[in-house]
């Protein structure tokens, strides 16, 4: 131990601090990391997320939010099915009825209602 304490005082510090920082194990450079997320998608091994945002509400209103949320992207993908913009979630359901099966039209409807 004293030999080693000796031998690290005699170098001096800028030189031991670049020896060590150049020596991490299981560090990649982020170009490399670019390159291996790159290729994992590529693969198919990541796909990408849509993007959620949490919302602040009162606890006492967090299950009239999950409905209104719900009805809301219900209303998105009828829009979606029809080709319309409809601005009212139970139109957009109507329009979309003769594209739905009949047990999904009624959930709608009963998502709106909520």
């Amino acid at each position: 131990p004293m030999f080693l304490t000796l031998a690290l005082k005699a170098l001096p510090l800028a030189t031991f601090c670049v020896a060590v920082a150049g020596a991490m194990p299981g560090r990649h450079s982020p170009a490399r990391l670019e390159e291996r997320r790159a290729r994992a998608i590529s693969r198919g091994f990541l796909v990408a997320k849509c993007s959620v945002t949490t919302i602040a509400v009162p606890p006492s209103l967090v299950w009239r939010a999950r409905s209104v949320v719900k009805s809301l992207d219900t209303q998105r993908k009828h829009n979606a099915l029809t080709g319309l913009a409809l601005p009212v979630a139970r139109s957009a359901t109507r329009a979309a009825k003769p594209l739905l099966h009949p047990w999904k039209y009624k959930a709608a409807v009963q998502l709106h209602d909520r």
